[in-house]
């Protein structure tokens, strides 16, 4: 499946059921549903993995997405030694985990808003984001990104591929 087959689903609360369902599901489905329904931009979108750390039993990663589709091919190298240039304890300070379309580095005011070394990963790219992300190993396998850009505020969703149906 690529972004455009897997972006078709989201068409219905069905396709995001399907993301988030399950006995924790818990409203996320629909609140996510909402967001991405409303949007003024929206899309799905290829992550390239720029970087991946272990520390003790956590996994952490440093991806990117552009709402231009592929990142070329020069911007990914300098990006990538961008992202390899951030200590480890910068990546689990600003990593957040994503349990359903969240706002792009977290809610207004929060601690991994106003830490922006991984973000600014991506200064002087338009359209271009990068974000850190803690998940399980296969959690850190996302072939595609939810993005919606509702009143002004990026939001975005990794799909982990365990996820994909």
């Amino acid at each position: 499946m690529n972004a455009k087959e897997f972006e078709k689903k989201l068409e219905s609360l069905d396709g995001f059921k399907a993301i988030f369902g399950g006995l924790f599901g818990g409203g996320k489905a629909k609140a996510s549903f909402e967001i991405y329904r409303s949007a003024q931009k929206k899309g799905v979108y290829d992550v390239a993995v720029l970087r991946r750390e272990k520390h003790e039993d956590n996994h952490y990663a440093i991806m990117a997405f552009s709402t231009q589709g592929s990142i070329d091919k020069d911007t990914l190298q300098v990006i990538t030694e961008r992202a390899n240039d951030v200590s480890l304890g910068t990546i689990r300070y600003e990593c957040l985990g994503y349990a359903k379309l969240e706002p792009y580095r977290g809610q207004p005011g929060s601690l991994a808003n106003k830490n922006t070394e991984i973000t600014s990963i991506a200064d002087g790219f338009a359209d271009l984001f990068v974000f850190p992300i803690s998940e399980s190993e296969s959690g850190l396998d996302c072939p595609f990104l939810i993005y919606a850009n509702k009143d002004g505020q990026d939001h975005i969703f990794p799909v982990a591929r365990k996820r994909l149906k």
